[in-house]
């Protein structure tokens, strides 16, 4: 769910939110703004990320969600964030391609995938293309 944009349907949100509410105090308000976000409501994610922090592995997510909503400072700090966070973890265990401290191979890719995903949306903002950065 937090992965695939367009994967979340009207039929299924219903149940991705019931199982975001079972889950402990941190995950579900991140978890409850993932949805919002891949079900295209920009608004309440970042309502959700502002209220309760993205947590690292959500500033990817929280800064597409920005930069949805026009505020391209917020997007841009945020995604800086999310890229510093995966330096870090990089560091840990240099030349790995998986950091060995980090928690899974699988939300590993996600991270990656979504820095991409992130990089090429914030990229394509209109004041990065006119800066020409």
């Amino acid at each position: 769910m937090l992965q695939a944009p367009g994967m979340i349907t009207d039929e299924i949100r219903p149940q991705l939110l019931e199982l975001a509410n079972k889950q402990d105090a941190y995950w579900q308000p991140r978890l409850a703004a993932a949805i919002a976000f891949r079900s295209g409501d920009a608004a309440k994610a970042a309502e959700f990320f502002d209220s309760n922090g993205p947590g690292p592995q959500f500033l990817f997510l929280a800064a597409m969600a920005y930069q949805k909503l026009d505020k391209l400072d917020r997007a841009r700090q945020l995604f800086d964030e999310g890229c510093a966070w995966l330096q870090e973890q990089r560091a840990k265990d240099p030349g790995a391609g998986i950091p060995k401290q980090y928690y899974s191979w699988q939300d590993w890719v996600i991270e990656a995938s979504l820095e991409s995903e992130a990089a090429a949306l914030i990229d394509a903002a209109p004041e990065r293309r006119r800066s020409g950065s």
